[in-house]
C-alpha cells in the first residue's frame, strides 16, 4: 500500500460511526466480495485475508456459518482466510470461533484497550510469514499394521483408506507445525510402516509433497512436549463443556482437569523445559482461575479460554501475555512482529470522539478480568497506550464505592485497607497498592 492508499484507509477509518446493532454477516460478505472482485479483476496475491472485529452479537447468529457455507459451495473456495476479534465482553466468541475455524484463520479476545495493538500485530506478523493455505496432512498405515483411530488437539481430521488427513489450516515460513494421529496397533513389538503426505495451496496453485516417514523416539522431549500442548487443547475443551453445567461442581471438576495435567507435566522428565515450564504456569494460572469462579468465567472467561486454546491448535503467537504461546514463531514472524511493534507505537493516536457510554472491566489477578463502569477516559497519548504489556483493565480515574462511608473514590487513590462494594454486594479489600 503506497502514501495514497494509506490515506484513503486512514480517511475511512476516521470517517466510521457508531451505529445500533451488529450484523457479522453483511460485513463479512461485503469483506468476502471486495476478495473475490480482486481476483476476479487479476489482482493476486499470496494470500488474501479478512480481519473481522466486533465489540457485539449478530442479529442473525443462526444464519452466519450457514450463509457462509453456502458461499464457499458456490465459489468452491474462499478467497481468502478470516480471523475473528472479540473487544470486550459483550460478544459471541462461539460463533466468533467457528467462523475463524471453517475460514483458516484465527480468533482472538480482545479484554480492553491496553490489548488491542498486541493482538493485531502478532495476528498481522503471522499472515505476512504465511506462505501456504488449505493444509492438510494426510497419514496411511499398513492395514496389517494398525489403524489410525483419530487425533489429538483438535485437529479437524477424516478418515481416508487405511488412514487419515488432518486439515490444519495455514503455515508459516521457518515455523515448524505437529499434528498428533492416534494409532491403534497390532502388536506393540511392531514399529508400523507409515505413509504420509501435505498438500497445500501456494497462490492459486496446488502442491502436494510426500516426504519419507521416519520413525521417532516416543521419549525425545519434542515429542512428549507436543503431547501435553495437545492434551492442554482438549482439557480446555472439556472444560468448557463441564462449564455449561453451571453449578459449582461443574468447575471444580473443570479445575481439578487441569490440575492433574499440570501435575503430569510437573512429574514428566520434560518438566524442566522452557515451552513445559510455560505450559504449567497458564494451566495453574490463567486457565484455572477462568473456572475458579462462575461469575468469573462467565464475564471473561468464556471469551478468553477459546482463544488461547485456538492459539495453541494453530501453533501461533497471538499476544504478548499468555506464557504458553510466547515459544510459536519462527525467525521471520519474530523480525516482524518487532517491526510492527515499533511501527505501531508512532501511528499517530486516533481523534477522541464523543461516546454516548465507556467500556472498561476491573481485573481478576491475571488482568482478563472485567465489571463496572468508568467515565470517558481522554484520548491516548500515544499508541503505545493500545499495546501495554504492564496495563491492565481498569483506568485509574475510575471510581469505586467505600464500604462503610458510601463515598466514592478513584481507583488510583485507593490505598492499603480501603474496603470496597464489589458486584454481587460483595466486599473487596485493599490488600497491597504496588
Amino acid at each position: 500500500m503506497d502514501e495514497d492508499g494509506q490515506n484513503k484507509a486512514i480517511d475511512a477509518v476516521e470517517s466510521l460511526d457508531v451505529g445500533g446493532g451488529t450484523n457479522i454477516w453483511k460485513g463479512l460478505s461485503l469483506a468476502l466480495k471486495n476478495l473475490q472482485d480482486g481476483a476476479a479483476a487479476g489482482v493476486t496475491g499470496r494470500l488474501g485475508h479478512v480481519v473481522l472485529l466486533t465489540d457485539g452479537q449478530t442479529r442473525d447468529r443462526e444464519h452466519v456459518m450457514k450463509s457462509l457455507k453456502d458461499y464457499q459451495a458456490c465459489h468452491e473456495h474462499l478467497p481468502g482466510t478470516v480471523s475473528t476479534f472479540g473487544f470486550g465482553y459483550s460478544i459471541d466468541s462461539d460463533l466468533l470461533c467457528q467462523i475463524a475455524s471453517f475460514c483458516e484463520g484465527t480468533y482472538s479476545f480482545i479484554p480492553d484497550a491496553g490489548f488491542v495493538g498486541t493482538v493485531f500485530i502478532n495476528t498481522l506478523s503471522n499472515l505476512l510469514a504465511t506462505f501456504a493455505r488449505e493444509v492438510v496432512v494426510a497419514v496411511e498405515v499398513e492395514a496389517e499394521d494398525g489403524s489410525i483411530i483419530g487425533t489429538l488437539g483438535g485437529s479437524r481430521a477424516s478418515a481416508i483408506d487405511n488412514g487419515a488427513r488432518a486439515n490444519i489450516g495455514t503455515l508459516q515460513l521457518g515455523q515448524s507445525r505437529s499434528v498428533v494421529f492416534c494409532l491403534q496397533l497390532r502388536s506393540a513389538l511392531v514399529a508400523p510402516d507409515l505413509h504420509a503426505s501435505v498438500t497445500y495451496m501456494v497462490g492459486g496453485s496446488a502442491v502436494k509433497t510426500t516426504p519419507p516417514a521416519e520413525k521417532g523416539d516416543p521419549k525425545d522431549a519434542a515429542v512428549e512436549i507436543e503431547h501435553f500442548r495437545c492434551k492442554y487443547i482438549d482439557a480446555l475443551e472439556g472444560c468448557m463443556h463441564l462449564a455449561k453445567g453451571r453449578s459449582e461442581a461443574s468447575f471444580e471438576q473443570a479445575q481439578q482437569r487441569l490440575q492433574s495435567l499440570a501435575q503430569a507435566i510437573e512429574a514428566s522428565p520434560v518438566r524442566e523445559e522452557p515451552r513445559a515450564l510455560a505450559l504449567i504456569e497458564d494451566i495453574k494460572g490463567q486457565s484455572s482461575e477462568a473456572f475458579s469462579k462462575f461469575e468469573w468465567y462467565q464475564k471473561w472467561g468464556r471469551h478468553y479460554i477459546p482463544s488461547v486454546q485456538f492459539a495453541h491448535r494453530v501453533q501461533q503467537c497471538n499476544n504478548f501475555k499468555d506464557p504458553s504461546v510466547q515459544h510459536y514463531g519462527g525467525e521471520l514472524f519474530h523480525n516482524i512482529r518487532d517491526e510492527a511493534d515499533d511501527i505501531f507505537d508512532k501511528l499517530p493516536a486516533p481523534a477522541p470522539k464523543e461516546r454516548v457510554s465507556a467500556y472498561s472491566g476491573s481485573t481478576s489477578r491475571g488482568g482478563y478480568g472485567g465489571g463496572g463502569h468508568s467515565p470517558p477516559r481522554a484520548a491516548a497519548v500515544s499508541m503505545s497506550a493500545y499495546n501495554d504489556r504492564y496495563g491492565v483493565c481498569i483506568d485509574a480515574a475510575s471510581m469505586a464505592r467505600l464500604v462503610g462511608t458510601g463515598g466514592l473514590r478513584a481507583v488510583g487513590d485507593l490505598r492499603k485497607g480501603d474496603r470496597v462494594a464489589a458486584p454481587g454486594g460483595a466486599v473487596a479489600e485493599v490488600v497491597c497498592v504496588v
